[in-house]
């Protein structure tokens, strides 16, 4: 939405000839809600963004607390059975999630979150997002968690020399029709450390840096992992690596793929009723292997 903004502001100087024309403030609109919210199987990610959108008098560098709405009435519902996510302040992204794959920026300021952990979210299912403001407006979302994408090679806890780890084929179930894509991670567990004062926790950390980042079909080949974490001191990361992958439904796909685009045409691609933005969903399956 903030792309469509700088478009529509280059549009008022660019077009009858290159002409500058007079920006018309209209102080009477009602900024629309913009939505970005995810939810998983795995309970890696459950969180709604929930901001407004920008007036043409607005500095596209305002603050982004200034953006937030943080009284309004968030809920996901599956069937009869709903629940309501608490808008949080100062979310630590590693102790309350397993984030891994996602923009660390929508920890920050705020989010609602399901903060007792009262939501399952199964594969395969049709959940379903309202959001109400005081005002009376409602925002509805709805989206799919694809099936679960399950490993079956490597197989849990199989051994893997470190030196084969590169040469490794992942494979995984991909016949679900609801799943667009798979990402893919590799994870080490760093061990707890102290440098020059400062305490670093334990802590995964993926070290499968692949430059295309998505794939359509199993298998996928291990070639991207990272080999400076996996040959270094024993002492510095566990001998237990984890593989993930993560199934990723139309919502969520169409909105990253299309999200570029839309700053380039003026047009936004709206995953939701009532409002701009997406929520969708993500199904994700790991296996761990010993490295020897």
């Amino acid at each position: 939405m903030r792309y469509l903004l700088i478009f529509i502001c280059l549009l008022l100087v660019s077009c009858n000839g290159f002409t500058t024309k007079e920006e018309v403030y209209l102080p009477n609109y009602t900024p629309e809600l913009s939505v970005f919210g995810i939810i998983s199987n795995n309970n890696s990610q459950k969180f709604v963004v929930v901001e407004r959108t920008m007036q043409l008098n607005e500095s596209y560098e305002i603050d982004r607390e200034k953006l937030v709405v943080k009284d309004a009435i968030v809920t996901v519902s599956r069937a009869a059975d709903t629940t309501e996510l608490m808008y949080k302040t100062g979310i630590n992204p590693v102790s309350f999630y397993d984030y891994d794959e996602w923009d660390y920026d929508y920890v920050i300021p705020g989010m609602y979150i399901d903060f007792n952990k009262e939501l399952t979210v199964l594969p395969g299912q049709t959940y379903k997002l309202k959001i109400t403001v005081p005002d009376g407006r409602h925002t509805t979302g709805q989206t799919t968690v694809p099936e679960l994408p399950e490993i079956y090679v490597p197989q849990n806890f199989s051994r893997i020399k470190r030196s084969d780890i590169r040469n490794v084929l992942v494979k995984w179930n991909d016949n679900d029709e609801k799943t667009v894509a798979y990402c893919i991670s590799f994870f080490i567990k760093r061990y707890a450390f102290s440098h020059e004062g400062q305490n670093y926790p334990e802590q995964w950390i993926n070290i499968y840096n692949d430059e295309n980042d998505l794939y359509y079909k199993s298998p996928a080949s291990l070639k991207y992992v990272n080999n400076e974490y996996l040959n270094g001191p024993k002492n510095v990361v566990s001998d237990t690596a984890m593989i993930k992958i993560v199934a990723i439904d139309r919502m969520l796909y169409d909105y990253a793929r299309k999200n570029e685009l839309a700053a380039l045409t003026g047009t936004d691609f709206n995953q939701i009723n009532g409002g701009v933005g997406v929520f969708g969903s993500i199904c994700v399956d790991s296996v761990k292997v010993i490295m020897r």
